[in-house]
């Protein structure tokens, strides 16, 4: 029984090792890599005409906020003290990606959403500190 106390987590930590991996096509989209039918190369918010360099560059942005949220997520399940700030960070990339391709991915900015609700949960109700798996 005592793993039913520890669901939540585990389930925050594949949340978040999930997310990540799902900013794969904005990274191999952005870098010229590989083409998405439902993703387009450029943003379709702000920057629609970025060049190359550009691009290069928004492509380390999405996968900074991939290997933050992949790293919080092993964080959660470690019971690691610092997931929340690399979740934080995953937070803010990921946020300015998504809001740059919200035509493509809404469903991205949906989840950080989720993500940021279960956080600010988890403070409010103490539920913040470090804990082990039984």
């Amino acid at each position: 029984m005592r793993f039913l106390n520890y669901l939540p987590w585990i389930a925050l930590g594949g949340l978040m090792i999930l997310h990540g991996f799902a900013h794969t096509p904005g990274i191999l989209g952005s870098w010229g890599l590989a083409t998405f039918e439902d993703v387009s190369y450029r943003p379709n918010v702000l920057l629609t005409s970025a060049g190359d360099a550009m691009m290069i560059f928004l492509g380390s942005i999405w996968f900074l906020a991939s290997l933050s949220f992949v790293i919080a997520g092993i964080g959660v399940l470690r019971q690691a003290f610092w997931w929340p700030m690399a979740a934080s960070l995953g937070l803010v990339f990921s946020v300015a990606m998504t809001m740059l391709w919200r035509h493509d991915a809404a469903i991205g900015l949906l989840l950080n959403g989720v993500i940021l609700a279960i956080m600010a949960g988890m403070y409010l109700v103490g539920q913040w500190e470090e804990r082990k798996f039984a």
